[in-house]
């Protein structure tokens, strides 16, 4: 189910506040490494994909109907996201990614790892799970 716009400019708000909260705390000042520095005071609050991108996105991945976005860095440490075609049928086959609960409808906004990311890590993590 799509959101208001409404819902949309609040859910971005909060994501402005939280931003502000940690930019204006002193725990950037005890973190050493400077890409996490970067990321977390980076003022960026949207990224823009064209149209004729995510068709073709599409165009080379027949078989998938959602996006996956994934929060992600770039070698410097600014922030950005990683936009990768799947499916959300739990009936396609093994080597697609599913985004789709194991029972019922699939929903339009399915966060992958909340309440926890199950041992994932940068060591392991693998786009080869969720093909591009």
């Amino acid at each position: 189910m799509p959101i208001t716009q409404a819902e949309g400019e609040t859910f971005i708000k909060e994501f402005i506040r939280i931003q502000d909260v940690l930019i204006g705390s002193d725990v950037l000042n005890d973190v050493n490494d400077e890409n996490t520095k970067r990321f977390y005071s980076s003022q960026f609050i949207s990224f823009v994909f064209t149209k004729a991108r995510i068709d073709a996105l599409f165009e080379n991945n027949n078989d998938a109907d959602a996006l996956r976005l994934y929060y992600a860095a770039n070698p410097d440490g600014e922030p950005t996201i990683v936009l990768v075609p799947c499916q959300l049928s739990q009936a396609n086959t093994p080597s697609v990614n599913k985004l789709a609960p194991t029972s019922g409808d699939p929903v339009d906004q399915h966060p992958n790892f909340k309440g926890g990311r199950s041992g994932l890590n940068s060591a392991s993590f693998s786009l080869g799970n969720n093909p591009i």
